[in-house]
C-alpha cells in the first residue's frame, strides 16, 4: 500500500481498496433471495404468502441491508497503543501470530493476515489488515471473495475476528509493557 493511500485511508477512517463490485452484486443477489424465499415460506399462512407489498418489502429491505453492511465493511477501527509505528508493528505481528494467523503482508506501514482457513473456503476466507501509525493502530477485518461471488451478510464472523484480534493486541502490549 502506498502512503498516500495510508494516510488517506486513516484520514477518512475507511479503508481504500478497490472494490470487485461484480462479486459483490453477485453474492447479495444471491443470499438476499435465498433468504427472502426462506422468509416468505415462513410468513405463509393459510396457503397464502404475504401480500404483494409485503413481499416488495422484505426483498427490498433485505437487498438494503446487504447494501449497508457492503458500505460498512471498509470501516477502520482505532486501537490505542502509546507505541511508536516500530514497536506497533512488532505488537500486530505478535497479535496474529498469537491467533494462529498467516501474516500475508508486512511492510513499514501496513500488515495483512488471514486465518488459514482459506483452502477448505475455497480461496473466500477473511483478511485482517492493521494498518500502523505512531501511539494507534487501525484494524479492519474484511471477507475475500471467489469466482462464485462474495457475500453480504457475514453473519457476525466479521465482529467474532475483529474482537479476537483486539483481545490478542491487548494481551500483547500487557506483556510488552511488563517487558519494560
Amino acid at each position: 500500500m502506498l502512503r498516500s493511500i495510508w494516510l488517506a485511508s486513516i484520514k477518512r477512517g475507511k479503508l481504500a481498496r478497490k472494490r470487485d463490485w461484480l462479486a459483490d452484486l453477485i453474492g447479495l443477489c444471491a443470499e438476499s433471495s435465498f433468504l427472502a424465499f426462506v422468509i416468505l415460506i415462513l410468513f405463509e399462512v393459510n396457503g397464502w404468502a404475504l401480500n404483494k407489498a409485503g413481499r416488495l418489502g422484505v426483498i427490498i429491505s433485505l437487498l438494503g441491508y446487504g447494501v449497508y453492511f457492503l458500505s460498512k465493511e471498509n470501516d477502520l477501527i482505532p486501537v490505542a497503543t502509546n507505541l511508536d509505528i516500530h514497536d506497533n508493528r512488532k505488537l500486530v505481528i505478535t497479535a496474529f501470530r498469537t491467533l494462529g494467523w498467516d501474516v500475508l503482508m508486512n511492510t513499514k506501514y501496513v500488515v495483512t493476515a488471514g486465518p488459514n482457513n482459506k483452502k477448505w473456503w475455497r480461496g473466500a476466507g477473511q483478511t485482517v489488515t492493521a494498518l500502523i501509525a505512531v501511539d494507534v493502530v487501525y484494524l479492519n477485518v474484511i471477507h475475500g471473495g471467489s469466482r462464485r461471488g462474495r457475500s453480504a451478510f457475514y453473519y457476525g464472523s466479521n465482529q467474532r475476528k475483529l474482537k479476537r484480534a483486539l483481545a490478542a493486541i491487548k494481551s500483547a502490549q500487557q506483556l510488552q509493557t511488563k517487558k519494560a
